[in-house]
């Protein structure tokens, strides 16, 4: 990443998502190759089943569904498959919650 310049653009750190994330000293690892701080990346924000699914190898699945929900919302679209999908995972976390 650095051959190419792309290491100046993480200035908030970087995120280790998927299972490989719970390798241990995995963190301190990658803090010492892009020497900047690394987090878990984390799905914080899901209701009922967070402790279920508040784990990194989910926060991506997680994360990629949220964003498609919103932007469901900003542009919604009759009979599109994006739309299709996000109500099915509206539908999905609502019968979780309950």
């Amino acid at each position: 990443m650095s051959q190419v310049g792309l290491l100046n653009r993480l200035r908030a750190g970087v995120f280790l998502c998927g299972g490989g994330a719970r390798i241990p000293r995995v963190q301190q690892l990658a803090e010492q190759i892009f020497g900047l701080p690394v987090c878990l990346g984390r799905a914080h924000s899901i209701s009922g089943i967070r402790s279920a699914l508040d784990q990194p190898e989910f926060a991506t699945a997680i994360g990629l569904v949220k964003f498609g929900s919103l932007q469901s919302r900003r542009r919604p679209s009759a009979g599109s498959l994006t739309s299709g999908l996000a109500d099915r995972f509206h539908q999905l976390f609502r019968s979780a919650r309950q």
